[in-house]
This record gives C-alpha cells, structure tokens and sequence, in this order.
C-alpha cells in the first residue's frame, strides 16, 4: 500500500531526467487547470489524470523516477486510480492471453502454464552446479534476461520457446507463475528453427557432444516412425552442427548409450572419441565393459588434477618421485585383459605409457595398445608411447 503520511513536495535542487521533467510538467498542468475551474467534475478529472501519470512515471520511468515522483502528494492516489498498485511497483509488461494480437519483438509476461517446449529443443544434459547457481540467480534477482517465444500460428492458444526452457522449469520450482519473454520470428523451416534454436541456445551455455548425439537419434526415430526417408548425412550436419555428414553414424552411436552411461560422460567432460570408443565397447561387449572403460578414461583425465592439488597443498618437490608413483598407482587400473604395464605421468604433466602384450604375439594386446593410445589422446592428454614389448617366453 501506498504511504498515506504526507510527504513534502520535490524540491528545485534535484536533477531530474527528461522523462522525469515532462512528468512534473504535465502534473503541474493538471493541478493548475483544477483549481482554475469551478466545475468538482473536472477537478476530480484532473486528479484521475494526475494519478495515471504518476503511475506511468512509476512503470515506464525505472527506480530513479519513481523515486522522485513517489515524493508528490498524488502518489497516494495510485493505488485506487491503477487497480491497487503499489507506489513502488516495478515496470510491467502485458499478460499474454490467447488470441490477442502479437508482433516480433513485443515483449509479455506469459505464464507458465500458456508456454510449451520447442519440439526442436536442443538442451538434453544439465550441469547440476550451473543448475543451482541459476536457481539462486533467480530467487535473488529475478529474471534478468526475456526468454524467446516464436510468433505463434494462428489458432495456437500457447506459445512455443525457442530459449527459456531451463529458467522456466526453475522458476515453476520457484513457485512462481510467469516468466517474461519476446516474441521472435520463427525459421522459415522446422530445419532452420532447429539451427537458429540451436545457435542462441549455445550462446547462452554449450551445446554438448551429448546433446547433439540424443537429438539427433530422437530425430531419426521419429522419421522412422512416420514411414519417412531420413535426410541425407550433410542436412543433418547442417541441423545438428556436426563438422560433416560423415560424423553421423559417430553421434548415432553415442546416442544410442544408456541414459546411465550417457550422464556418466557428460559429467565427465568426456570428448567425441573416447565417447565413440564407448559405444564401440558397449555394443561388442556390453555394460560392464563399457562401464569400466568410462572408469578408467575419467581416472586419467582427473590425474592431473589430483597431481596439482598434492602440489598445491604444499607437497615439496622432492616429493615428485612418490607423487609420480601415487599417479601411476591411479592410473594403471587403465591397464588389464591382453596388456600388462603402466601409465606413468610425470611430474611435468607428460604421460608415458608403457605397455606389453600378456602373450608374446598377442594381436589384440597390440590392437588395444593402439586404441588406448587414441582414447587418451581424445581425452586432451599429451602421450609418449614407448614401443610395445613381446612378453618373454
């Protein structure tokens, strides 16, 4: 509620902004044509008049503004002159109701119930800790940013996202009931609106590897489903954004992973590779495999950073020698079946890989050699192979 209390007038020392001064002037000629008639009608009129332009400063003029009007005596008419309003309220934007005319680049406040999920939503995986600083983003300050919703069809009763998706799930869990947005124009093709969602998606937070490999199997499926031809592999590089149309089967591959295995990966920022090298493991070998083999690529990319945080605790240097055996103790889980060695990481943060097959002869242990090789490699790490040894007889 608005402060009945009387509050002096706005003194002459303040700097007012143009907005702010048009304002004063316009309330000045309400006040001066109100004591000049002698008509009640058109003195409450003018009051009515002066009411709303104060309530406008109040919605269009931002906290400055408001600040300098709330100081006029009238400011304690606005809340029956603009529907209870407070003197304090924030700038408001038109609730979308279905039907009612749009154009690019309104801006509403839609509730949550009368927005929909783009069926070309790129977003599948979620990093929890970004989550949770998003959440308490939005529980402090509010919605910072406007959500993007297509232009909506006619006879379409709900507007679709195109970017927003994640802030709405949060601020539903919020318990709020609406969320700001503009209004966009969508692709001129269901395959541009899945680039140009794909593209502001991306700017806001990465598109990952896991992402584009999901989406495009969900995409697939459902052509199959339909009865339809699937695109040719250069359409559907351009929509998901691979390098090329060869890459296809590649994210097929990893798409088609177990949620389990696929959430594994993601939050292990494993890279394409070692992701395909997965997939290969889990549809020759099945889960538990492929399980270890998403055990061992994280224990070597999460190396480094164990070796730094010995180091930086206060570890001496003349500990590197046990430190370089605590890293290689880590890593030779790596290391089983047709090969015996080790994986040594050195204190400099090369990594040595040493390795033999269990079997003089052995194809497969060379084999696995040189796969393993490419999975560290895939994973960011700078290797140096020695040559693979025959066991002794």
């Amino acid at each position: 509620m608005a402060n009945k209390t009387p509050t002096p007038s706005v003194g002459a020392g303040i700097k007012r902004s143009s907005l702010q001064e048009r304002l004063m002037a316009q309330i000045g000629q309400n006040q001066q044509g109100a004591s000049a008639g002698q008509d009640a009608d058109k003195f409450d009129a003018a009051r009515r008049l002066e009411a709303k332009t104060v309530q406008a400063a109040l919605t269009a003029g931002g906290a400055q503004d408001a600040a300098l009007l709330q100081g006029h005596p009238i400011a304690a008419l606005v809340g029956s002159a603009a529907s209870g309003a407070a003197a304090d309220a924030v700038p408001a934007l038109p609730r979308f109701t279905p039907g009612m005319p749009l154009q690019v680049g309104m801006r509403l406040e839609v509730l949550l119930d009368d927005l929909q999920d783009s069926p070309v939503q790129p977003r599948v995986f979620l990093n929890a800790e970004r989550l949770q600083e998003m959440k308490a983003s939005l529980a402090e300050n509010g919605q910072l940013q406007h959500a993007q919703v297509l232009m909506p069809r006619p006879g379409e009763t709900k507007l679709t996202l195109r970017e927003g998706h994640t802030r709405r799930r949060l601020l539903r869990e919020l318990g709020k009931q609406a969320m700001s947005v503009e209004v966009v124009a969508p692709g001129k093709s269901e395959e541009d609106e899945a680039v140009l969602a794909r593209e502001v998606n991306h700017r806001r937070s990465e598109i990952t590897i896991y992402d584009i490999a999901v989406r495009l199997c969900q995409f697939l499926d459902r052509h199959r489903a339909e009865g339809r031809e699937p695109p040719p592999g250069e359409v559907l590089a351009r929509r998901f954004g691979l390098s090329s149309g060869s890459r296809v089967s590649e994210y097929m591959a990893i798409g088609r992973l177990p949620e389990s295995l696929l959430q594994l990966l993601f939050d292990g920022n494993v890279g394409r590779g070692s992701a395909y090298q997965v997939a290969l493991v889990f549809k020759r070998q099945g889960l538990k495999e492929a399980l270890k083999l998403v055990n061992r690529i994280t224990r070597v990319r999460k190396a480094p950073e164990a070796l730094a945080e010995g180091l930086e605790a206060g570890e001496a240097p003349a500990s590197s020698e046990a430190a370089g055996r605590r890293q290689k103790t880590l890593a030779l889980a790596m290391v089983d079946g047709p090969l015996k060695g080790g994986v040594k990481l050195m204190t400099s943060g090369e990594v040595v890989l040493r390795l033999k097959p269990n079997k003089a002869g052995d194809g497969a242990g060379a084999a696995l050699h040189a796969k393993l090789l490419q999975v560290l490699r895939d994973a960011g790490m700078e290797v140096t192979s020695a040559a693979t040894e025959p066991a002794p007889h």
